[in-house]
């Protein structure tokens, strides 16, 4: 598959020509800058209308299948009409075994309280269920151990060298082949092919 990198402001935009790099859980960010924390903060209804608006556009110029949100975006900052019409074609990579750590700094909260193992988890995004969270069915996960001598930082940095590199492309091979889909129905979201 194609790799095509998109910048909008700070943020990246990701899919299976499209692939996003993560961001250090402590660099500063400022608001609004497009990536980072500020991110994970509820976004104002503009903010989303802008975002989706822009990230529609770049997937439409680069002809793009699939999208990958690196946890420093929170697919909950797209609007929900931007995540019903690209539903199943949204991925999310985020630095924790969720359900655990779902909300911002999932690295600095896993280290924070004090568990032996996170990792990364992919999952497709969905509009907003009960509850607001955005992530949806998983399509894989990959633990990584905690260790005493791990900083925020070293365990960021082995979450995307253990987890996320080997992860992330499996789980878009997943879903770019049709191994894995996301299937809607009464019961709700789940995986299907």
């Amino acid at each position: 598959a194609r790799i095509k990198t998109v910048v909008l402001g700070d943020g990246r935009l990701a899919s299976a020509d499209f692939f996003c790099a993560g961001l250090d859980d402590e660099a500063p960010v400022e608001a609004g800058a497009g990536a980072g924390e500020d991110l994970l903060a509820p976004a104002p209804k503009s903010f989303a209308s802008d975002f989706s608006a822009a990230l529609d556009k770049a997937i439409v110029e680069v002809q793009a299948d699939l999208v990958v949100l690196l946890d420093d975006v929170d697919p909950a900052n797209l609007t929900w009409e931007f995540l019903k019409q690209r539903m199943g074609k949204v991925l999310v990579a985020h630095a924790s075994l969720l359900p655990a750590f779902p909300g911002p700094s999932p690295v600095q909260a896993a280290h924070r309280a004090g568990v032996c193992v996170t990792g990364c988890t992919v999952s497709f995004a969905v509009p907003p269920m009960a509850g607001g969270t955005c992530f949806g069915p998983q399509i894989l996960q990959e633990p990584v151990r905690i260790t005493t001598a791990d900083t925020a930082t070293t365990l960021r940095r082995r979450i995307v060298e253990q987890c996320l590199a080997p992860t992330l492309p499996r789980a878009l091979q997943l879903a770019a082949s049709g191994s894995v889909a996301l299937r809607h129905d009464d019961a709700g979201f789940g995986l299907g092919r």
